[in-house]
């Protein structure tokens, strides 16, 4: 048996490599040369992007951009319409505050003495509206009240304003509206109100109204106070003459037990 083989375990003969010093020599050089060739290769220079790739990420970056001021421009108009709403109209029941009511009372009435038109007032009350809240709470008093605005806003025309005056008070301006036409309108709101009764909690509430009219004729010099004062004079007599009724009071100087009668 010569130098390059051995016996095995099971019997048979092994051939081994004669590693010899000179070769592993050789072989230790080769692998240092092939490192010292990849350490000198030049890397491959990165690829430029195309026109077309530019255009693209152009593109797409000012689409980026472009959606984003538009989302803020309308999350700001957004705001801005809430915020004018909250400045124009009563934020329980929908109907306009005092300020915007006067603003929009001044116009019609100087559209109505160009024109020689008439104009009407309501002013509204809920009937003992104290005993709601007291009895079922305020939270059923707010709905009440939403009622209440609802029922009305069902029986006006369009070009009618509506405004919370306080409280359970409420005002409609009648744009050329005469003071049998005002009466009309506030019979229907009055029974309409009485014959649909407001639930609450499952328990129907039946509501009531008391209504004062003032009116002007044919655009005459009266002004939008001049028609408050007169139209809360009825509302008062209304109320004392029996509640769930409507009143009517002229414009001018007068008390509230003379110069003003019941329908």
């Amino acid at each position: 048996m010569d130098a390059s083989q051995v016996i095995c375990r099971d019997g048979f003969s092994c051939e081994i490599l004669d590693l010899q010093p000179s070769a592993l020599a050789d072989g230790a050089g080769a692998a240092a040369r092939h490192l010292r060739r990849r350490e000198n290769a030049t890397l491959p220079a990165p690829l430029a992007p195309s026109p077309l790739q530019i255009f693209t990420y152009l593109i797409g970056y000012a689409l980026i951009i472009t959606s984003s001021v538009c989302l803020l421009l309308m999350h700001k108009a957004r705001a801005e319409e809430t915020t004018r709403r909250l400045a124009t109209i009563d934020p329980l029941t929908g109907a306009c505050n005092r300020r915007t009511f006067m603003l929009l009372a001044e116009k019609t009435l100087a559209h109505a003495r160009r024109g020689r038109l008439p104009t009407a007032l309501l002013m509204l009350d809920i009937d003992h509206f104290k005993q709601v809240n007291d009895r079922y709470g305020h939270l059923v008093g707010d709905e009440a009240l939403q009622h209440f605005v609802a029922t009305i806003r069902s029986c006006l025309r369009e070009g009618d304003v509506l405004m919370r005056y306080g409280g359970e008070e409420f005002c409609v301006l009648l744009p050329a509206a005469t003071a049998d036409g005002a009466h009309l309108l506030a019979e229907r709101i009055r029974q309409t109100i009485s014959l649909i009764p407001f639930a609450a909690r499952d328990v129907p509430i039946r509501l009531t109204a008391s209504i004062g009219i003032a009116a002007t004729e044919q655009g005459n010099q009266q002004t939008i106070e001049a028609l408050l004062d007169a139209a809360d004079h009825a509302l008062y007599l209304a109320k004392q003459s029996g509640r769930d009724r409507v009143a009517f009071a002229p414009l001018g100087p007068w008390h509230a037990t003379h110069g003003a009668s019941t329908r």
